[in-house]
């Protein structure tokens, strides 16, 4: 009787346990990150993109405003998007996202901590 109660003890301990355990999907997983960029100047900007210090590419941004993006699915249609930076895979957790001019001068400087599975929009604006 004794072993009986004690199974059933650990039995309801491990269910216990195995269901309070949050899952920390900040660490976990893909998310998605996009970055409006608008141009109020009257030439388009040749700008270095680089994500936790590491260069990723020179993106073109056209003169006038970014498509305006609000919603994850906008992503997916990188085509109809004019201005915005789109990371369709990043992993999850913290990144900095850092823009510098062609002389290596940094413009912008943003920080984001995107989820398995979210998406981050940010905006910036170049005058």
């Amino acid at each position: 009787m004794i072993k009986k109660n004690n199974r059933s003890i650990i039995l309801a301990l491990a269910i216990f346990l195995f269901f309070s355990c949050e899952k920390n999907e900040i660490n976990e997983g893909l998310g998605s990150y996009a970055l409006a960029i608008n141009n109020v100047k009257q030439s388009a900007l040749q700008l270095n993109i680089f994500i936790d210090d590491e260069f990723k590419e020179v993106f073109t941004v056209k003169p006038g405003r970014a498509t305006h993006v609000s919603d994850c699915d906008d992503l997916n249609k990188p085509d109809q998007i004019a201005n915005n930076y789109i990371i369709s895979s990043i992993a999850s957790g913290k990144h900095k996202i850092e823009i510098k001019d062609q002389d290596g001068t940094v413009l912008k400087s943003l920080r984001f901590t995107i989820g398995n599975k979210t998406c981050v929009i940010q905006k910036v604006d170049f005058n």
